[in-house]
Formats: C-alpha cells, structure tokens, sequence
C-alpha cells in the first residue's frame, strides 16, 4: 500500500492486484505489531482509507496476474478475476445480504475458527468497502442432477426452515416437487461429496420435506409477457405438463390433450398410490395452472385466480360466498385467456357473487347498481339520457372545432341498423367527458359502424 501511495502521489496510475476481496493482507490479521506492540489497525487504517480515495489508484481485488508480456516501460498483464457477485459502486455494505444468505463458510479471517456467511466482508474496516458472495466450483449433484436443479441451493433454504424459498428454487427448473421427492431414483446422490466421510445427504428425502411444508396454492406465478401464439400439447404425463407449464410462463396460449379421464400420465396410471398419493399428484398438476399471471387482483386478500379455481372445483360455496376478492375481480378475462385449459374463470366469479346474500355485499357496488336500476340511462351516477346527450354532442362539437383533422369525427346516438352498440363508464360524461374521445377516435379510423344509446348506454353494470 505504502509503495502505490508513493508512486501515486508522484503522479504515476497505479494498478494494486490483490487476490483476496479487500486489501490489507496479514496485517489486519493481526491484534498488536512487534516490537512496540502498537495496535496493527491503527497503524494501517489511515493508509487503507488514503488508497481508497487515491484517484491514481486503481484497486483490482479477488484477481491474480496470469501472465506479463512486453518490455521495460511498456507491460502487458493479463488478471484473472474472480467476480464478486455484488456490485461493488452500489453496495452500501448494509450486511443484509449476510444476514438472510443460508450458507455458512470457515472464516479465513479469523484463522477459520469461526463460521462466516458465503456473503461477506473480509473484516469491518475492509477497503473496498463491501460485500462479496464466494462461490466455489459447481456441486456435483447438480452436474450429475438430469434437472440440473440448484441442489445445493434449496438443501441450504431447507436447513434455514426456508421451504417456501427451497420450493421456489426447485419450481424454476422442475414443476413436481413432491412427486419427484417420492419416486426418483435420486442419482444425484451417488455423487455426494458427503460419500467421502459417512453417507450421502438424503436430497430426494429434503426435496419431498420441503414440498410438503408449502401449501401450493399459496405459490404466485410470474408475470408473464403473452404471446398471440397458441401451443397444443399431445399427453398429460409429466414431461407433457413440464412442457405446457414453461411454454404457458413464456406467454404463449396453451392447450392440453389427454386420452384417459384425469391428467397425469404415468405418474397417475403407472404409479401405484402407495408411492404416490393421489392428493400430491392432483395438487401439484393444478399448481401448474398460470392463470394467476397477470391477473390485476391476483394476491389481494390472499387470493388469485388459480386458488379460487381450485376452491370452486372443492365446491367450497360457503369460502367463496364469504371472501371479498370476488367483488375485487375486475372480470377482464386475462386469466381465461392464459389458462391452458381454457376454463372461464370470470365467469365462475360471476357466479359466486350471485351466491352472495343482498345485504353483504358491497355498499358502494350496491349503490350503483340501485342508481342505474332507477334511470333510464341505467347510469350509475343518476345521468339522465338529456344530460349525456348533451355532454356527447358537446364534446364532440368542441373536438371538431378545436382539431380540424377530426372534423369528420362521429359520435352517434340512437342511430338506426349500426353494426355495434357502446356502452359507457357512467363516470366519464359526469367528471371526466373528454376520455370519450380517444375511443371515437379509434373506432372512427377503424371506419366501425357503431352508436349509443340515450337508453341503458351505462356500461359498468
């Protein structure tokens, strides 16, 4: 450190290769320096700081030089770096990540007398003032694993009590957890290093405790980014719903065909029960459905589209009539869309709200419904069908004369033998006319034949 100093202060750029994720070396080891037994930090601190800030030092740590070519005054060094996994500029070195990271590593600081965590600070002083993650060559259950599952990843969440985590590490690459947790052959453990010393760690056995600590139903499925393409798939057996499954999470519109009653496959028709319950199975393929992405009012009040799915083919109508997330659906038919079975799921919600006696369900959706059934207009907000004539006409005459390319622009009503009759959110022409327009605009250069109606034109009922 002393010697970067000195050339940088002299005006040289300094490159500082340091193997280890922070410099210092040894001496921040040690307690006391011989002979004067002064405090080594003390000593070294001030220096560490200054070559920190130095802007003629750059810092190249968890590298080592690989080669060094040409000649006097003109080298070339090639480094060999480890990443950190942690960026350095946006680390705050808050130790969070240490504190939730589920693996434990000898401590070389400390002489490997204790345990750190694989996300770390070299020691509390360290320049660069961060944290890295160490990680070490490839486990070989996971190169022997035919998944290539991130083995060592949920046997740590696993040994953490983390099995929400665990479950959602194995579900990236694998979709039957507790299937696979009873009946592979779990090759994987024949390549334990854990042989070398006693028996093998029991990883079909953790994946399997894991899969039965988690409810399914309370696993979320990503957003997903749909597709206009559809994908049919021939067999329900496990690699045909692994396939349905990752194609549904990539977007695309999925269709399932299965032969025999239930879907399943194998797994269902060539496994007895006794090695495979009948409930894991079921519960895991209805855990593939990917309806929840997406959904506005997935997650609200604990429910999502799969779960009330489910909760509906239980027949659980007394559940059902008494959660409010049927009245929180906004029936936009997304998970429709992307179930891959096709299932009308806005559709089933309709149905429970009506299971819903008059006097529990929501005033303020009850208001409305009363006011529209009390006007001609069948508006919500009590429009009469003069008063959203006039607002329509009006703002219309306004965009004509403000914008001359729209002066052919339509807005009819009541017009005899149109193709298509628009309904309105009755909140607009009271509080909000102008977001009319954008959709007569649309359906103007679309050339759509279309009117209102002075009767029933409120639409959100």
């Amino acid at each position: 450190m002393q010697a970067a100093l000195d050339l940088a202060n002299s005006g040289y750029y300094v490159h500082m290769v340091e193997k280890s994720p922070s410099i210092g070396g040894v001496m921040a080891q040690l307690d006391k320096t011989f002979p004067t037994n002064d405090c080594s930090m003390c000593i070294m601190s001030p220096k560490l700081v200054e070559v920190g800030r130095n802007k003629n030092i750059e810092l190249h740590t968890r590298s080592e030089i690989e080669k060094i070519e040409g000649e006097k005054g003109n080298y070339q060094v090639t480094l060999n770096t480890t990443p950190r996994y942690i960026v350095s500029d946006k680390c705050t070195a808050c130790g969070d990540c240490a504190e939730v990271c589920p693996v434990e590593r000898l401590d070389k600081y400390n002489m490997k007398l204790i345990v750190r965590k694989a996300a770390f600070k070299s020691y509390a002083q360290a320049v660069p003032n961060g944290f890295a993650i160490e990680k070490l060559d490839r486990a070989p259950c996971n190169m022997a694993c035919t998944a290539n599952l991130n083995i060592q990843g949920y046997v740590a969440m696993v040994k953490q009590g983390k099995y929400r985590e665990a479950i959602k590490i194995i579900m990236k690459d694998l979709q039957f957890p507790g299937v696979l947790g009873r009946i592979f052959p779990h090759h994987c453990e024949q390549s334990c290093r854990r042989l070398e010393v006693d028996s093998a760690i029991s990883i079909r056995e953790l994946k399997r405790f894991a899969a039965d600590q988690v409810d399914s139903n309370d696993l979320s499925v990503p957003d997903i980014k749909r597709k206009d393409k559809a994908v049919a798939v021939i067999g329900s057996g496990p690699s045909g719903l692994t396939c349905a499954y990752f194609l549904a999470l990539e977007g695309y519109k999925v269709n399932v065909y299965e032969s025999m009653p239930e879907a399943g496959g194998m797994m269902r028709y060539g496994i007895p029960e006794h090695r495979l319950p009948r409930r894991v199975l079921d519960a895991e393929i209805k855990n593939l459905g990917a309806c929840a992405s997406g959904c506005p009012a997935n997650g609200l009040e604990g429910m999502d589209p799969c779960k009330f799915l489910r909760m509906a083919a239980l027949s659980m109508d007394e559940e059902i009539t008494k959660h409010p997330w049927v009245w929180m659906c906004s029936m936009c038919t997304r998970c429709t869309y992307i179930c891959p079975m096709e299932i009308n799921i806005s559709g089933l919600v309709f149905e429970a709200r009506k299971l819903w006696p008059r006097e529990e369900r929501p005033k303020g959706i009850l208001g409305s419904c009363d006011m529209a059934l009390r006007n001609e207009s069948c508006s919500a907000m009590g429009t009469s069908p003069e008063d959203f004539r006039f607002v329509v006409e009006d703002v219309l005459e306004e965009v004509r004369e403000n914008k001359p390319e729209w002066e052919k622009l339509e807005a009819p009503i009541d017009k005899q033998g149109a193709a298509f009759f628009l309904s309105q959110n009755s909140r607009e022409p009271v509080t909000e006319p102008d977001e009319m327009v954008p959709l007569w605009k649309i359906l103007h250069l679309a050339g759509v034949d279309w009117t209102y109606s002075c009767s029933g034109w409120g639409g959100e009922n």
